[in-house]
């Protein structure tokens, strides 16, 4: 075996303590000589100081509310053209609330002017009515051509139910139609003092809006030959609605056949019997086409269901921009006779 001088042995030995000691000093020396190594602090979100919360879905507008016709008002938000539609229709029910001063929401119909999404109109009802605590009445929500401000939105209107007696001898809903708008209004105000009015011209060209009544053209290309004109009247000795109504938010036909609109006539009724009433004791019924054919269809398929005995009134044969949904033919809802199922 061969023996390696002692001083050799040393001088390995050194070598390898030489080595390792100074393994650490070249790691100090990558952080700096005598420091510790930093700490990374991470910078706290204020996203993660507080649990995520998961927002509960909003309760929908019910199908259908009940009300005296003694004790109804009506009420119209003035229109605005500051901002799109969410904030057009957040002003209006906030001006509705305050205007009814805690009497009960009962009726909502919103006409929407515009590319705005019809469906938020619901929802943002559902959100302020549950902001303020209050009961969701029934929604209905249409597209229309134009309204009479330029950048106007939505049109917003309300039925009420007041605490007293205000229509001691009812109500009388009313439809008229003229060659000229103020033949159509003429034709509302006959049949008594005129609490609400609606009417849908082919043009709104040279009008500006009016107290009381809401000017809407249906379409951008209107097919109106004349003026519609809805509306409700105080009825002053017999003859008047009175008692308890039933009001329903529009049912949707979805596609173009009859057996496909006799579906949305059966939902309608549904309703209406569940509260013990039916179309045939309907004051009021109205249609919201999207085409003329569809208009008459429509009211092909409704000819089983309305009493040809006691016509409603209503709209007929006025062909609205849009409905909610995409896949939407046309609306239809009714106010009933409560408790007058036949």
């Amino acid at each position: 075996m061969l023996r390696r001088p002692l001083s050799f042995l040393v001088l390995s030995f050194l070598t390898a303590m030489g080595i390792a000691l100074l393994a650490p000093s070249r790691a100090a020396a990558q952080i700096g000589a005598g420091e510790k190594a930093p700490v990374i602090i991470k910078k706290k979100n204020k996203n993660d100081e507080l649990p995520t919360q998961a927002r509960g879905e909003l309760t929908q507008p019910p199908l259908a509310r009940s009300a005296d016709a003694t004790r109804l008002s009506f009420l119209a938000a003035p229109l605005s053209s500051r901002g799109l539609l969410s904030q057009q229709t957040r002003e209006a029910l906030k001006y509705l609330i305050v205007q009814a001063r805690g009497e009960q929401f009962i009726r909502l119909r919103a006409f929407v002017a515009g590319t705005g999404d019809l469906r938020r109109v619901p929802q943002l009802v559902s959100e302020v009515f549950s902001e303020k605590h209050l009961s969701l009445p029934v929604v209905t929500t249409v597209q229309a051509g134009s309204l009479s401000l330029d950048n106007a939105q939505v049109l917003m209107e309300a039925t009420l139910q007041q605490r007293a007696v205000v229509n001691p001898d009812g109500l009388r809903f009313v439809t008229a139609a003229g060659e000229t708008f103020d033949a159509a209004l003429a034709g509302l105000k006959q049949a008594g003092e005129l609490l609400q009015a609606t009417c849908y011209v082919p043009s709104l060209e040279g009008r500006s809006p009016m107290e009381g009544v809401a000017l809407i053209q249906p379409q951008h290309l209107s097919s109106l030959a004349g003026t519609v004109c809805e509306g409700v009247t105080r009825a002053a000795g017999p003859g008047g609605v009175r008692g308890g109504l039933l009001f329903t938010g529009a049912q949707m036909a979805f596609g173009y056949s009859v057996a496909d609109a006799r579906l949305a006539f059966e939902r309608l009724e549904k309703t209406l019997a569940g509260a013990g009433s039916s179309l045939k004791s309907a004051v009021v019924f109205n249609v919201y086409p999207l085409s003329r054919q569809l208009g008459e269809m429509a009211l092909q398929a409704g000819q089983a269901y309305l009493d040809p005995a006691h016509s409603p009134a209503g709209l007929r044969g006025v062909v609205f921009a849009g409905l909610p949904s995409m896949d939407g033919a046309f609306a239809i809802e009714a106010v009933a006779a409560a408790g007058a199922q036949k």
